[in-house]
């Protein structure tokens, strides 16, 4: 007993010392955030800390694609004495599951310190700290989702603490004060630079910075068929349709299942070809029967939606960005998140006579659509789609973090 409270007393004293080795003053927003403990009730957090900027509800949080359990949840973002933070709330338990600060800004290069060390796992992270030079920042602490099978047993809680310097930060998971694993990460874009992380079945991956996300709605609104797909509003008839984009390149019909000789629904299909950069668009505009009839003649309807069925666009944004849309959003957070403007992907009208537009941000590799029902300013989810990689699309809004400005 008396040599384990001599090595706790020897860590502590060695974490002290590297203390001193801190060259720049966090600042009082590191000074609050560590104050915030994961598993403490929301409304105690809120209370200490002020009403957030932005609340998105319905989130899933989860931590890695290893582990299957699943907690619905709560975002609260906000700014901490002017830096940007957030903290994941259980809905359930009404617990913070994580907290974290979302700039690097907040985490000023520690001078003395030798980052290019490599960290065991096992070590105490006062060891860690005494390899290094200096003691890290807590920049990220996050518990595992409850199991639902399990529900009076208590995930186990990390912590992500990163030592940065001039050109990136050294990072490493802890779990009940030893390093779990850890990395350098190169200019605070870990995510971009470095190769994905293996899947660990026994912890999750080291969080890695996530960037705004590259755009290409530069490349999109130029495109002259995008700029005739904007010109059409809904309501118009097939001739009118036909007098701004010419003759359809297809045209399908759908049906009455109960009675052939009624056509429900026709559609009319464009494609066109930018010779400029060769990018193949089709697009779909949809014409039902107008009030008080059931059934189409040989060229009437009314134009109920409109959508760009596919667009061969180069896409730099990934799958893992997917996560950042979160329903509640506002058009402005969501710009700020994918980095810039959406594109006008659909135009439908729904049931009670409002328009719903769908925006569209990402191309091939990965595609995010968000919706606007007419009078509202929140998102509400419009569809997203991912190819590549297995693992590119296993990754985890948990696993990252969106870099807020």
């Amino acid at each position: 007993m008396r040599k384990k409270l001599l090595s706790l007393c020897f860590g502590l004293f060695t974490l002290c010392l590297a203390m001193a080795a801190f060259a720049a003053n966090p600042g009082p927003a590191y000074n609050k955030f560590l104050q915030i403990k994961v598993g403490d009730q929301a409304k105690d957090v809120l209370a200490q800390i002020g009403a957030p900027d932005a609340t998105f509800d319905g989130f899933t949080y989860r931590a890695g694609e290893a582990f299957k359990n699943l907690e619905q949840a709560v975002i609260y973002r906000f700014k901490l004495e002017g830096a940007p933070a957030e903290i994941i709330v259980g809905k359930k338990s009404g617990k913070v599951v994580r907290k974290q600060l979302s700039s690097m800004k907040c985490f000023p290069p520690l001078a003395g310190a030798s980052t290019n060390v490599q960290l065991a796992p096992g070590i105490s992270l006062a060891e860690a700290s005494a390899a290094v030079g200096a003691a890290p920042f807590l920049w990220i602490e996050f518990a595992l989702p409850v199991n639902a099978t399990k529900p009076n047993e208590v995930p186990p809680v990390y912590q992500t603490y990163i030592w940065p310097d001039a050109a990136g930060q050294l990072a490493a998971l802890c779990c009940d004060g030893k390093i779990v694993k850890a990395e350098y990460q190169p200019g605070g874009e870990g995510l971009l630079a470095l190769a994905p992380q293996a899947l660990d079945t026994a912890h999750p991956r080291i969080p890695r910075w996530l960037l705004p996300a590259p755009n290409n709605f530069s490349v999109v609104e130029e495109l002259e068929a995008y700029k005739q797909f904007l010109g059409v509003n809904l309501g118009v008839s097939p001739a009118e349709l036909m007098t701004v984009l010419g003759k359809t390149t297809d045209i399908s019909e759908i049906k009455d299942k109960k009675d052939p000789a009624k056509i429900t629904q026709r559609v009319y299909k464009y494609v066109t070809k930018d010779p400029a950069r060769t990018i193949v668009s089709s697009f779909m505009y949809y014409f039902n029967p107008a009030a008080g009839k059931d059934s189409l003649g040989a060229d009437d309807g009314v134009l109920t939606k409109k959508i760009i069925f596919s667009m061969d666009v180069e896409n730099k944004m990934l799958p893992r960005y997917l996560g950042q849309g979160l329903p509640g959003m506002t058009m402005a957070e969501l710009e700020a998140v994918f980095g810039g403007k959406g594109r006008e992907h659909e135009v439908r009208l729904n049931p009670d006579g409002k328009q719903l537009v769908i925006y569209g941000w990402g191309g091939k590799g990965a595609f995010l659509g968000m919706g606007f029902a007419e009078g509202s300013d929140r998102a509400v989810p419009g569809g997203s789609g991912a190819a590549g990689s297995k693992e590119e699309r296993g990754s985890r809004y948990e696993e990252y973090v969106v870099l807020l400005p």
